[in-house]
């Protein structure tokens, strides 16, 4: 039997899982998760780690507990295996991270628990609300408001003399009956309440309200789970310390199509922001293995040029040079093109310097302004996707010309994900990416605000029949991340 990991991934805000909890995440071979965890964090399990979507919202679910019980034990019986069983907040705290833990053990597997933030306590921090506060809250206690028999039968009367903060999750089915009984157990109607709605995401909002008027607030803002509750003084600081509220992006989840490694810069404006976004690596990339093209590199003095249009096709390129033992000396003669700043640090990192780089970053301005001072008749090497659009080999006539496709990019492995059915802000940059995620997602792709990097990535969206909402002035990834600052600016 193999061990089984019961993890909190806490409120949403992928930064708020502990190191130890992402670095099983990192190592899990069985990854069970549930509705409420952030995706993002997904990416970072190993490429053949497989995923199982157990998500329940509300007393809906497709799964029963009973068969969530027997899928880890189905993973646990594989020797040498991990299995992480992902939950959003605290795995304990009324996740039934208990239940699985005694069933594992009753069925002979061993299991070992890492707790998470519990929305009871950062869903209240997102919104401002302390848990406990010197001289005013002296203790909290959090209760759910609902059962599988439904609403929860509490000892109302000591709850109403509770000095403490009363907080409630899962509760918004029931908070009529919650605050009459506890006025009716003697609690002071007058008592602050507030509701914290998805907290720490980019639509959280938060109503601040008393216990008298929290079913009136409840019903005529229509909030619903998830959702916090909770009663006591410690509300009047809510709008003092609340440090969420100020977010110029509030209610927008962007969606980022790239490998994660090229999605840092974006990825750091966006946390600097305080906005939400979500990485789908719905293509994968995988090297083409090609004995003529393993010839070339181990001929490379032969080349006047060498042609590198994207970040993929750099690492590919110079990986296999160094799996063949290419010494890098031999490319002493060979002079570098490239498209965009990013792909000229990518070669920089390797020890090289691009001669010539496209300054508006599109493989035609590479043929007006760079592929057109070449030397006639000199030998180039342009190493490629398999889904290169072909006009920079056709530029290239004049040249004696070596060209590879070093790697490909598909689909076929993506196993689409739940997402939430709502608006989202999609950055595409390529068209393959468009095509990808119109092929698993195409409900969201007829509502999105869809942003292109360029006018062959443009002309591929509206191919689809959808309408782009920008396009990038400057064809990369910081042309990209300009097009937020001007949203932010005009908000502003």
């Amino acid at each position: 039997m193999s061990k089984v990991y019961l993890v909190g991934a806490g409120p949403g805000d992928e930064g708020l899982i502990t190191v130890k909890g992402l670095r099983l995440i990192q190592k899990a071979d069985y990854i069970i998760y549930d509705r409420l965890i952030n995706y993002n964090l997904l990416n970072e399990k190993k490429s053949d780690a497989k995923l199982f979507y157990v998500g329940k919202e509300g007393m809906k679910s497709s799964w029963k507990q009973e068969e969530i019980n027997n899928l880890l034990l189905k993973c646990a019986r594989e020797e040498g295996k991990i299995t992480l069983r992902l939950k959003g907040g605290d795995p304990l705290v009324f996740g039934r991270g208990s239940e699985e833990a005694l069933f594992l053990k009753e069925h002979g597997v061993s299991s070992e628990i890492v707790p998470g933030i519990s929305s009871s306590i950062g869903g209240l921090i997102y919104g401002g609300v302390p848990t406990t506060h010197r001289e005013v809250s002296r203790s909290f206690h959090v209760f759910t408001g609902h059962t599988m028999d439904g609403p929860a039968e509490l000892d109302w009367e000591n709850l109403a003399k509770m000095e403490g903060t009363l907080i409630f999750l899962m509760a918004m089915s029931n908070i009529e009956t919650i605050a009459n009984k506890l006025i009716a157990a003697g609690k002071n109607p007058d008592t602050k309440a507030a509701f914290i709605y998805k907290a720490t995401r980019s639509d959280q909002r938060r109503f601040i309200t008393t216990l008298k008027d929290a079913y009136e607030c409840k019903c005529n803002n229509d909030i619903k789970n998830p959702s916090v509750f909770v009663i006591g003084d410690v509300v009047q600081f809510a709008d003092d310390i609340d440090f969420f509220a100020d977010r110029p992006l509030k209610d927008r989840t962007f969606i980022l199509l790239r490998k994660k490694e090229f999605n840092q810069d974006f990825k750091d404006f966006l946390i600097d922001n305080k906005a939400e976004f979500l990485e789908l690596e719905t293509i994968k990339y995988t090297p083409i293995h090609d004995d003529a093209f393993n010839k070339a590199l181990k001929n490379i003095e032969a080349y006047k040029y060498l042609i590198l249009t994207s970040r993929n096709a750099v690492e590919f390129f110079f990986k296999r040079a160094l799996e063949l033992g290419v010494d890098f000396r031999r490319f002493y003669n060979i002079k570098i093109a490239s498209i965009g700043q990013k792909t000229m640090k990518d070669i920089e990192a390797y020890g090289f310097k691009a001669d010539y780089v496209s300054e508006k970053y599109t493989s035609d301005e590479m043929i007006k302004n760079i592929t057109s001072k070449f030397e006639k008749g000199a030998k180039v090497l342009y190493p490629h996707s398999d889904k290169a659009k072909g006009n920079i080999r056709a530029a290239l006539s004049d040249y004696d010309v070596d060209a590879f496709e070093i790697y490909k990019n598909s689909d076929e492995a993506y196993e689409k994900m739940y997402l939430e059915d709502k608006v989202y802000d999609i950055f595409f940059f390529s068209s393959s990416e468009a095509i990808s995620f119109n092929k698993f997602y195409p409900e969201l792709m007829s509502k999105a605000r869809i942003y292109s990097i360029g006018p062959y990535t443009t002309k591929s969206i509206e191919a689809l029949g959808y309408k782009v909402y920008k396009e990038a002035k400057v064809h990369d990834s910081e042309g990209m991340i300009d097009l937020v600052k001007e949203e932010i600016n005009y908000e502003e």
